[in-house]
């Protein structure tokens, strides 16, 4: 296992660094006048203010349409040169960033209204989230060192995520293209601009949600040095520091940014979770483990040598599946009993269904989230060779090491009579959990650890090769690995395997001081047991790789209404690959699994896109062509012609078949290893030589803006965007030939004879779909915006938002919608004659009707300075989703609005700032309503026959066994607190979640598998955190 504590690294970052830091801006400091720096910043907050007005007053009188500005700006959802005023966007500079205390991407995407945080290092436990992750066959559901952006709750996959402007590459294995934000240095960052209306009309695919563009910091001079300690309410502290150093010199400019941190997990018992025992909400919330347990559970043997488990019937005794009524018990010793001495007639015992004997076994996971490393280096350079040439050249690295402790294994033995503390005469099978082993160090943790690299270098040449016209040619790499190491107590030990002679030997030994005891509490378990119980049982490597080039023509071009029309022209082309092998380690043998190669006929599946965008700026009239009817009105026209193409298999086969023969096994009966013959299994790869076949589709996606200043008080925009999503490559293609198969009892209700049930339906089974077409999404939004200019509303401004976003042809799965007659309306699903009988049924992937989602927010805000107070701004945010379904055919509507999987019906966001001289305050309310849980627990055919608490209330064999739960409110406050010394030394104070507010009562979890008592999808259980910052700025170079 590896160490995170007392590293070399560990050290510098908790002592050295901010001791250095500290002493040497205090140094500095105390040689600076505190009355100088009062008067400073008096003059500075005045003139602030005032030059603000007066540059923006110059700027909008003294344009001149001869001589426009060459200089490119970064923009999100446009490349035109001077950005695009008529889009959906939000902008959080690196201030507000700081404001919220935020010291991680995820922490602050987790506080804005835009994001809905289904995906974060704290939701790997809970299964379903609202995210679709379980669909990508990169195996990323569950990772936890994984945080997503997820606009709109419309999935991870449907946003798209650059930096600056350029694509970043998913997680290692995603073929989704879904990013991990955990990997963008914080400190690199000048501005996050979210845009929320779609951008496929700029950036091709994957938008339909809307763009996240982080903007580095660039042009720097000089060296900011920063430190930041975190403590946690929960154990989840955190030291982060970073070092940006920015040089001018001659044609030569460059800033680079060094980060690195360490972070602690979430300790459970400190979050409130120490029990599985959830019957404060209801005895049916019971999630104590009831077939393991410390002592261990003893079952009968099932006679098998080759799948050794719990007896239920005679079949590898006898030959029959009757059961022998001597076998069908289970025994447990008293909690007190060590094991050592014990008889038969000490354990508890009955029926293997009736659990009233045994002691239920109480452990939660010891941790959630991640023990985290994280280092980071940004490299942002540009070189003029003349006044009109630049080279600009980015290279971004980052590794992250995570590491989590895992649940108390679950040990499945067979323990021979021999054993010492084995009273039974027999070989009995024991569920034992070794919790007082691992709290004593008897036995090593079991752990996973993931390793995730990002690799990126971006070259860029900007020519202006006319005074009005600017050529920029750019190719991009960004590369991700992700390696997940999985460290547990192997299921089955073959002959070769390492330490397997040992354990067997102890596993039969009628020592005490050498047996294993699995019978008892643990409090006598034999001295040490071997390292081999833990190793390594399955890994997973996952790469994703995106290569683009862009060859890109804008200016502008003739004169109108006094401005110059301004465009965009250009070509796109982007390759996007993924791989991934999944290995499990069993006998000292790597078993190598190629899911690509296996599904989807090819080990390295490859997107291609080819792009052809166009932009225009067009401006109707404005500055002497301005009047009563409005100051300005500009109109934007976007459009992209985008081609999308891959290769696959659609059927040719997979080598799926059945194997015979001989392997070698450890008899618990004679305790000797023996051939066993006539053993079968399934053989599962890809067979050779499958045929592919080419995907290809183009879509043409256009953008129309305008944008309306009708005085210097009010202003208007609205934007109506065209976004597209190609489908993936394992929606379009699958090696398996598929087979026959029927479903029974179909209601067809829309058979033309009337109402029909059909006893047997046909169906071919499948699930790559060719002819699926691209997910196509109308974004339109407007926003309104009030500056009143009378004296007495001056410092205020409203602003009001309305986003309507219509996603037609989602890909669904037509296996999720076989139980409901009222499905069969859809052509994805049913298959009619001329007649319009129904003769079979669809069973793969399919493009369904529509998802629908509305939402408004309303933002007022108040500032103004007083000599007395300082500068105050307050202001206030109000979000709300009015319509958020999912409509797959006519008729049948999934709305999970104000639902634990979906966005919430509203949001509420109270914000103040202050600032006066050398101190500035932030203040930050954050209200979440309450929601239902609708899936906050499923009842077990146990728990329904049994008639516990609302289980009782389904039928037995019901399918929809879910219980609902109603989840209250909740309100966290941020703050912090910053002082200058001077203009280079400051510190900060913060906290996030100040009221160190808990969690509402829940409960979610995997279908009962270690559930949690909060929501991590809204609430943080990093619970209060309490940070100091130490930075340090010295001059230019």
């Amino acid at each position: 296992m590896r160490s995170y504590y007392h590293t070399w690294k560990e050290q510098i970052l908790k002592f050295v660094l901010p001791s250095l830091l500290l002493v040497f801006g205090l140094f500095v400091a105390i040689g600076t006048s505190a009355q100088e720096a009062t008067q400073n910043a008096d003059e500075l907050d005045e003139v602030d203010i005032e030059s603000s007005e007066e540059t923006d007053e110059e700027n909008a009188d003294g344009e001149d349409v001869e001589d426009e500005d060459m200089e490119e700006v970064v923009a999100t959802g446009t490349r035109l040169l001077h950005g695009d005023s008529t889009s959906n966007m939000v902008v959080y500079n690196a201030e507000d960033i700081a404001a919220t205390g935020a010291t991680t991407i995820d922490d602050f995407f987790r506080k804005i209204p835009q994001q809905f945080s289904s995906t974060n290092p704290q939701t790997s436990y809970i299964g379903n989230t609202g995210d679709d992750l379980i669909g990508d066959t990169g195996g990323i559901s569950g990772a936890f060192d994984l945080a997503t952006a997820n606009l709109h709750g419309l999935g991870s996959a449907n946003t798209l995520v650059l930096l600056d402007g350029q694509r970043l590459a998913g997680y290692g294995g995603s073929e989704s293209d879904i990013v991990n934000i955990l990997g963008i240095p914080i400190a690199a960052i000048e501005r996050i601009e979210i845009q929320l209306d779609g951008g496929s009309a700029v950036y091709g695919a994957d938008a339909i949600a809307g763009v996240v563009n982080f903007i580095s910091k660039k042009n720097y001079q000089g060296i900011t040095s920063s430190y930041t300690q975190e403590n946690s309410a929960t154990g989840s502290d955190k030291y982060a520091g970073s070092i940006v150093f920015g040089i001018n010199i001659g044609r030569l400019r460059s800033t680079t940014t060094l980060t690195f941190d360490q972070q602690e997990p979430i300790i459970n018992t400190k979050a409130g979770h120490g029990s599985l025992n959830f019957d404060h909400i209801g005895p049916e919330f019971d999630y104590r483990f009831v077939n393991i347990g410390q002592p261990g559970v003893v079952r009968h043997w099932n006679c098998s040598v080759f799948s050794p488990g719990p007896y239920y019937n005679d079949w590898n005794c006898g030959g029959t599946f009757l059961s022998d009524p001597n076998k069908i018990n289970s025994y447990q010793l008293p909690k007190g009993h060590n094991g050592l001495g014990a008889t038969v007639e000490d354990f508890k015992s009955g029926p293997y269904w009736d659990y009233s004997h045994i002691d239920f076994f109480d452990r939660v996971p010891y941790e959630n989230g991640a023990h985290l490393d994280n280092d980071g280096l940004l490299i942002n350079a540009a070189y003029e060779f003349s006044d009109s040439a630049q080279l600009n050249l980015q290279i971004l690295r980052n590794r992250r090491s995570s590491f989590q402790k895992a649940p108390i294994p679950a040990i499945s033995v067979v323990v021979p009579a021999s054993n010492a503390y084995n009273p039974f005469g027999e070989p009995m099978h024991v569920f034992y959990a070794p919790a007082l082993e691992q709290d004593s160090g008897l036995l090593p943790t079991p752990y996973t650890n993931i390793l995730t690299d990002r690799d990126r270098i971006n070259l860029q040449f900007q020519w202006n090769f006319h005074p009005n016209h600017q050529l920029l040619l750019t190719v991009n790499e960004d590369r991700t690995h992700s390696d997940d190491v999985n460290y547990s107590v192997p299921t089955r030990r073959d002959r070769n395997s390492p330490g397997a002679e040992e354990y067997f030997r102890r596993l039969a030994s009628s020592d005490p001081d050498v047996a294993f005891n699995f019978f008892g509490n643990g409090t006598h378990q034999s001295a040490g047991i071997d390292s081999s119980f833990v190793s390594e049982t399955s890994r997973t490597k996952g790469t994703n790789a995106v290569t683009s080039t862009e060859i890109f023509l804008k200016g502008f071009l003739w004169e109108m209404m006094g401005e110059r029309v301004s465009y965009v022209i250009g070509k796109t082309t982007r390759t996007t690959r993924y791989s991934q092998r999944r290995i499990a380690v069993t006998g000292g043998i790597e078993l190598t699994f190629d899911p690509n190669l296996v599904w989807n006929g090819t080990s390295e599946p490859v997107y291609r896109n080819e792009s052809y965008p166009m932009e225009l700026w067009i401006p109707i009239f404005g500055g002497e062509y301005g009047g009563w009817w409005g100051q300005e009105l500009h109109l934007t026209l976007q459009s992209q012609r985008s081609i999308d193409s891959s290769w696959g298999a659609t059927g040719g086969g997979n080598s799926f078949e059945l194997n015979s023969g001989s392997i070698s096994v450890w008899n618990p009966e004679t305790t000797e290893w023996e051939e066993v013959e006539n053993v079968f299994w399934f053989g599962f790869g890809a067979a050779e030589d499958i045929p592919l076949v080419l995907y290809r589709k183009g879509d043409t996606i256009p953008t129309v803006g305008f944008s309306y200043v009708y005085n210097e008080s009010l202003r208007f925009r609205a934007n109506r965007a065209i976004a597209v999503q190609q489908p993936d490559i394992s929606e379009l293609f699958d090696t398996d030939d598929g087979f026959g198969w029927v479903a029974f009892d179909v209601l067809d209700l829309y058979d033309p004879d009337g109402p029909t049930l059909h006893p047997q339906m046909p169906y071919h089974y499948g699930y790559g779909n060719p002819d699926l077409d691209s997910e196509i999404s109308t974004n339109t939004s407007y926003r309104v915006t009030w500056e009143p200019t009378f004296s007495f509303l001056r410092g205020l401004s409203v602003e009001a938002n309305y986003t309507k976003i219509n996603v037609s042809g989602s890909i669904r799965h037509s296996s999720a919608y076989f139980g409901i007659p009222e499905a069969l309306a859809s052509d994805g699903i049913a298959i009619r004659n001329d007649r319009g009988d129904l003769i079979s049924l669809r069973y793969n992937n399919f493009n369904s009707l529509r998802r629908l989602q509305k939402n408004s927010e309303v933002t007022i805000q108040y500032e103004f300075s007083r000599d007395w107070l300082g500068f105050l701004r307050t202001s206030a945010t109000y979000s709300r989703v009015h319509d958020n379904f999912e409509e797959p055919y006519a008729g049948f509507t999934i709305d999970d609005l104000g639902t634990s999987i979906g966005q919430d019906k509203y949001k509420g966001r109270f914000n103040a700032y202050w600032n006066r001289r050398q101190m500035s305050a932030t203040l930050i309310v954050h209200y979440t309503p309450p929601h239902v849980n609708e899936r906050a627990h499923y009842c077990t055919l146990g728990q329904k026959f049994f008639g516990i608490g609302r289980c009782a209330e389904f039928g037995l064999w019901d399918a929809n066994s879910w219980i609902a739960l109603d989840v209250g409110s909740h309100i966290s406050v941020d703050a912090t607190f910053s002082y200058d010394f001077d203009e280079h030394l400051q510190i900060k104070v913060g906290s996030q979640n100040l009221l160190n507010r808990d969690a509402p009562h829940n409960v979610r979890s995997n279908f009962g598998f270690y559930p949690l008592p909060y929501d991590p999808v809204r609430w943080n259980a990093r619970g209060r955190i309490v940070s100091l910052t130490m930075r340090y700025i010295t001059g230019g170079l």
